[in-house]
């Protein structure tokens, strides 16, 4: 068997088709696809049933398991030299396998990568996020590269290097590197897997025109974010950490890691949860793992070569950097949007009312802890707009 292709199913009746039919378009002879059916309770098995491919197979959990249970289960099912993953809502372009799969076999490459495309499931609107390396949250290589070609052999961490590519369901690995992983948590569970493979790999190959759609659905329970699950994030870059202090020659993967997912989570996705008490409890969470972890991370990751870069794609400085550290959690979300305010030229812009709105929606507490930087944001606000 040269590939098997993973799909975890649970309650996606209104996508498994297309999702299916984008997959066996032009699908090899030698290949499976594994459905491993995590408990639903809607008709997604029965759409799959009509289908009536052999190249599918069916499995099923005794009850509902969670993603990382039904994605390690397919891999002790798999025959494929090469897997491939991919989400029950999800689609890719037609022939996007065969073609990842004929660059594998001619080029015997451990990891061959695509790229993401956000589609909107209201709007039907699509955003292509293609890697290169204009769009790097951190500059991971000096490499130059023609993207203009069908495949091209990059370091790891070119991708690693871009948000899109801890994904493992924009690649397909070969089963003796994937074997050796097993994916855990609840959220982010790729990291687990796709950082350690792609420390260890030999030969990536990178396919700037081949994209995996990733549906986008508002409101949908399998996109929706609890406590437990932010909180589950940090703990699977912790855990995906630790696998790579045990890879020889992993250390800028785990600086790689810290800033392109750790922080850039911390501060693109913890800092702007609407609920406050949810989203300072996180931010806390997200610091004390971090700590507990390694006691001075954030003060030796100010060494990295990665740390300026960080800083200025995400429009940090160093001293606001350092309130993280502290744990002065309102006095980062209050200077660090300020700045980003500042640099944007958008200060004077800001309505009156959007600006309450903004400053009752921090304000909870008495504690003069939190109401002395509120003060101080308004009188510097106000202080602004008389002199300007």
């Amino acid at each position: 068997m040269d590939l098997s292709i993973i799909i975890p199913v649970y309650n996606h009746e209104k996508y498994i088709k297309q999702c299916l039919e984008s997959i066996i378009y032009d699908l090899p002879q030698n290949t499976e696809i594994i459905i491993i059916d995590d408990g639903s309770t809607d008709n997604s098995i029965k759409i799959i049933e009509e289908i009536h491919s052999d190249k599918i197979k069916i499995f099923k959990n005794e009850k509902n398991m969670g993603c990382a249970y039904s994605l390690n289960k397919a891999m002790t099912l798999a025959k494929g030299k090469y897997i491939g993953t991919n989400n029950s809502d999800d689609f890719v372009e037609k022939g996007f396998y065969k073609q990842m799969l004929t660059v594998a076999k001619e080029t015997d490459a451990d990891v061959v990568c695509a790229n993401i495309a956000d589609y909107n499931d209201s709007t039907k609107e699509i955003v292509y996020n293609k890697i290169d390396l204009g769009n790097l949250f951190i500059e991971a290589t000096k490499q130059k590269f023609d993207f203009k070609k069908k495949a091209i052999e990059v370091k790891a961490d070119l991708l690693l290097g871009h948000w899109t590519a801890s994904s493992a369901s924009t690649k397909i690995i070969k089963k003796d590197l994937l074997k050796k992983y097993k994916y855990i948590g609840t959220k982010a569970n790729d990291l687990t897997v796709v950082y350690p493979i792609m420390a260890e790999a030999k030969k990536v190959i990178y396919m700037p025109q081949l994209y995996m759609f990733y549906r986008q659905v508002p409101n949908s329970l399998s996109r929706r974010n609890s406590e437990i699950e932010y909180n589950s994030v940090i703990e699977t870059i912790i855990e995906t950490m630790k696998r790579l202090e045990k890879i020889n020659e992993a250390h800028d993967k785990i600086e790689i890691l810290f800033f392109n997912n750790g922080l850039s989570y911390f501060t693109n996705v913890l800092c702007e949860i609407a609920n406050e008490n949810v989203r300072i409890s996180t931010m806390k969470y997200f610091i004390n793992q971090m700590k507990h972890y390694r006691k001075n991370i954030f003060t030796d990751m100010k060494k990295s070569k990665y740390f300026s870069t960080f800083l200025k794609q995400n429009q940090i400085t160093e001293k606001i950097y350092d309130l993280i550290e502290e744990e002065a959690l309102i006095d980062f979300l209050i200077k660090h949007k300020l700045d980003i305010l500042i640099k944007n030229n958008n200060l004077l812009k800001i309505d009156n009312e959007v600006l309450k709105n903004e400053i009752d929606d921090i304000k909870k507490s008495t504690s003069w802890k939190i109401t002395k930087p509120i003060r101080n944001l308004k009188d510097f606000i106000n202080y602004i707009r008389r002199h300007n």
